[in-house]
């Protein structure tokens, strides 16, 4: 129940699967390919968001010189909160300062 899906991924969508694309975006952010924020609220993470500026060799590439967000996640008691618009705000600002 627990579980976390992509859009367009459901309980059918094998658990190994999401988990190496889990796997796969946190070495991303390790390596400083991507960047990404959580948010916390008393000491339990409540949110992430990932992002990233496109290029021609990036795997998420829409348009090079662009950004994209990859992902934003919240836990249901906080969605409709906010939290998400605030989110795409903080990662809108961070794209503008690094294209």
């Amino acid at each position: 129940a627990n579980a976390y899906y992509r859009e367009g991924e459901d309980a059918q969508t094998p658990q190994e699967e999401v988990d190496g694309f889990i796997r796969f975006l946190f070495n991303m952010v390790m390596n400083q390919e991507i960047e990404g924020c959580f948010a916390e609220k008393e000491s339990s993470c409540i949110g992430f968001a990932l992002w990233a500026v496109d290029t021609e060799d990036f795997p998420f590439s829409e348009i090079p010189g662009f950004g994209t967000i990859l992902e934003i996640g919240l836990v249901p008691a906080h969605r409709g909160s906010g939290l998400g618009q605030e989110f795409v705000s903080f990662i809108e600002k961070s794209l503008r300062i690094a294209i």
